[in-house]
Order: structure tokens, then sequence, then C-alpha cells
């Protein structure tokens, strides 16, 4: 199966580090008047815009952390919760992330803001009204395989040649990704950069190229493909509140495994000799 890297430094349990400070700070102002740690409902909807605000902000920040794969870093999962939280307040559109909370690598998939049936007349920030859901992948651990060799061209011949010849054909192949039901691709593709493979989905190639076929035998071009396979859990996830223990997760999946096809990973070779033949495909090349 090739080479098993484990990833052993994983999120465990439902707690993650140390939050930050909260991004609002209610109430509060200097000059004697009093912290109470609330808003009233014309205050709440301000606090509504500034959070808009705030998410501009982060995002804009946030564009210059991005490593390869689109992935967001962050010191904390708190922190990283509560700043996804901002920028799907400006975009609820934007329900998928790659992040990389102390060095380890989530995926966060359907994220759902939870806003209040009813926003109530004192806001306190232990409690707050900006409730969150999503799905949690981690992988537990990746390593590298070759595929089987399948033929890439249709079969040349020169049995009846006496002397070699010279062909140009066109030598193709599509390989595309599996997995188990409930993996997600789109994290297994970031988890692979962390061990230096750049997957897909599916890795198509096509190119012309020149063989020879010696006398009296037969010429087939075949491929094999490099593939990255992972084992990845996931799980359900909950946000109550801005402060450190405000999210709860359940228990991790069962291990659930995937295959990708990693870009450029495809070796072509030249077989000749009729007995190396497969006389029944032409792999999608010519």
């Amino acid at each position: 199966m090739g080479k098993i890297i484990d990833v052993s430094k994983l999120v465990s349990g439902a707690k993650y580090g140390t939050p930050r400070a909260n991004s609002v700070t209610a109430c509060g102002q200097n000059g004697g008047i009093t912290n109470r740690d609330c808003f009233s409902p014309v205050a709440i909807w301000a606090f509504f815009i500034l959070m808009a605000r705030v998410a501009v902000t982060v995002s804009t920040q946030a564009k210059e952390l991005i490593y390869p794969g689109n992935v967001l870093t962050f010191d904390d999962m708190d922190t990283a919760i509560d700043t996804i939280t901002e920028m799907a307040v400006v975009d609820p559109a934007s329900k998928d992330f790659e992040l990389l909370v102390d060095s380890i690598l989530i995926g966060i998939k359907n994220f759902t803001l939870e806003y209040p049936e009813k926003l109530s007349r004192r806001w306190n920030r232990h409690n707050a009204p900006l409730g969150a859901s999503w799905t949690e992948y981690r992988t537990v651990q990746q390593g590298t395989w070759w595929a089987p060799w399948y033929p890439a061209s249709c079969v040349h011949q020169n049995e009846f040649g006496d002397t070699p010849i010279t062909i140009t054909l066109t030598q193709a192949m599509t390989y595309g990704a599996s997995w188990t039901r409930g993996f997600d691709i789109h994290h297994g593709v970031s988890a692979s950069m962390s061990i230096g493979y750049e997957t897909t989905e599916s890795n198509t190639r096509s190119e012309s190229q020149t063989y020879v076929v010696p006398a009296h035998s037969y010429g087939q071009v075949w491929q094999q493909q490099l593939m990255v396979w992972q084992d990845q859990q996931n799980r359900r996830c909950k946000k109550h509140h801005y402060q450190k223990g405000g999210i709860k997760c359940g228990d991790w999946s069962e291990s659930l495994r995937g295959d990708l096809p990693v870009k450029n990973g495809v070796s072509f070779g030249w077989s000749t000799g009729k007995d190396k033949m497969d006389f029944n495909s032409c792999g999608g090349g010519s």
C-alpha cells in the first residue's frame, strides 16, 4: 500500500483550545457608564451591523492567511469558528471552509448560522444570539499506492514486417477517485497536500507520442496512476455562544476510506510482444 503517514496530532473530544476575546464589547464604555453586558433592542441591530463590518475586515485579513488549497489558519478552534461566523453574517452562501488550526487540518461543511426566533430585550455576551452548526472532517491517516497497469492506446502490429516501424499515436487515460459514502472529497484533496501530493476527483491526460514497434511484433502503451489513500472521519458540531466551551461536538464517525488520483501522477509505459497486449481495449488512446 506504500508508506503510511499517521496524523497523530488530532483534535480529540468536543472541546478546543483557548478562545479569543469577544469581537464585540457590549455596553461597556470608558467614563463611568455601567459595564453591564447588554444591548437594548436598537443596540442589538447595531450589533449585527457592527458584526458585518467586523466580518469584512476579518475576511480581508483572512485572504492573507490562505494557504494552497484555500486553507485559513488559526491558533485555536474558538477563534476559527468565531471568525467564520462573522464571515457568514456577511455572506450566508459561505458554508464550506478548510481550516489549519494549531497545525491540524480541519474541514468545515454546511456551516449554518442559527438566529434566535425572537430577539430578546436584553442581549448578554455569555449567551449570544448567534449560534451555528456544521459538520467537521479530519484525516486520520493517509499514504500512497500505485493502481494496476491499464491500456492507454490501441494495439499496433508489425507482425509481418521484417524491420521495425515508427508510429505516432495518442496515449490517453482518465482515472477517477473512489470513496466510501460520507467521505468528503474536497477535504480529502486539501489533506493530501499536507503530504506533498496535489490530488483531484478525476485525473485526465492525453498526448501524442512516438514509439517503435519491433519487427514481427506488436506494441501498446500502458498507464499506471499514483494514488493517495485516506482514512477520514466526521462529526456534527454546534456553537452555542461566544466563550470558551461554547463549541460542543458529537462522537467521531468510523473511518471512511477514499482513494484520490494524484495530478501529474500518471506513468506511461511502452510494451511490446503479442503476449503482453490487450486486444480488447484502447484505454482511451489510439
